[in-house]
């Protein structure tokens, strides 16, 4: 499997769900960007099942990946209690939405 530096960071994700006992979304755009994305949404579904899946059902709580139109529109209407993994760019836009809503994020 190759994986790169993926294999390092999404645990770190996983374990963030697991301490807040929070559902963990993948946002990507695995329709356009096909190998890219469908291949990060390939392997963080491999590293789930194998290592996370029986914690996350001990705890009631899932991972579920979604396509990053449909995310956000969840987020916005959303009230939280959830963890949202998406990647370098669609967070930087995504915490420039919440800093016009709620004031500057730093």
């Amino acid at each position: 499997q190759q994986c790169s530096h993926l294999c390092y960071t999404l645990p770190d994700r996983l374990q963030v769900a697991l301490a807040k006992k929070w559902p963990l979304y993948l946002s990507t755009k695995n329709t356009i960007l096909k190998k890219y994305d469908g291949r990060f949404k390939d392997i963080f579904q491999e590293i789930y099942e194998k290592e996370y899946k029986a914690s996350f059902e001990k705890l009631g709580i899932w991972y579920e990946h979604r396509l990053i139109d449909d995310m956000v529109a969840q987020a916005l209407k959303s009230s939280g209690g959830f963890v949202w993994s998406c990647k370098n760019y669609d967070g930087d836009v995504q915490s420039d939405v919440v800093a016009q809503g709620y004031g500057s994020l730093g």
